[in-house]
């Protein structure tokens, strides 16, 4: 969980009478903790062969980049109407893409902080994120639903759930690092 301060990790099996929450410090959220600090409303990492992005989101539409290797965030980039970020447009071209109010995305460019709009496609306003499972790409439903973006298909493992929010979790190869 983040609110904007600090990250707490759920632990689904801790007890009920633990008095203090586990601070999550090991995630990019220390990276909010930093001196520099940024008002993040929405953050993505996403990587492009062995480089690695980090990229936030401000409630003013401003949005930054982490320099990995000078250890601070670039820049802002104004990006008017801005409200989300996401990884997968809904075509379902992978990228950094920023969602505008009014469904319009524009492809973010952190090397050179630049987005440029996207010419086709809006976010559909009944799609709260989206997120590839293997080769099959899903869209969280702004009822909660999680569901096949080709069938339509609900998925399974989650049917009559209500889902707030979902992510994707990249997984490593360890010995290929």
């Amino acid at each position: 969980l983040f609110d904007g301060q600090q990250a707490i990790a759920l632990d689904l099996y801790a007890h009920e009478d633990e008095e203090f929450p586990l601070t999550d410090d090991f995630s990019y959220f220390k990276i909010i903790y930093m001196s520099q600090h940024i008002p993040a409303i929405d953050m993505e990492e996403f990587d492009v062969g062995d480089k690695r992005y980090l990229v936030s989101l401000d409630d003013q539409g401003n949005v930054r980049s982490f320099v990995f290797r000078n250890a601070q965030w670039s820049r802002p980039l104004n990006i008017q109407g801005a409200i989300r970020l996401t990884t997968v447009a809904p075509n379902g071209v992978q990228g950094l893409f920023v969602i505008k109010q009014d469904g319009r995305l524009c492809r973010l460019d952190p090397d050179r902080m630049s987005c440029p709009d996207v010419s086709k496609g809006q976010w559909p306003q009944d799609v709260k994120a989206m997120t590839y499972l293997g080769q099959d790409l899903y869209h969280l439903k702004t009822d909660g639903q999680i569901i096949h973006s080709m069938t339509g298909q609900v998925f399974a493992p989650l049917q009559g759930q209500i889902v707030e929010q979902m992510t994707s979790v990249p997984t490593y190869d360890s010995f290929a690092l």
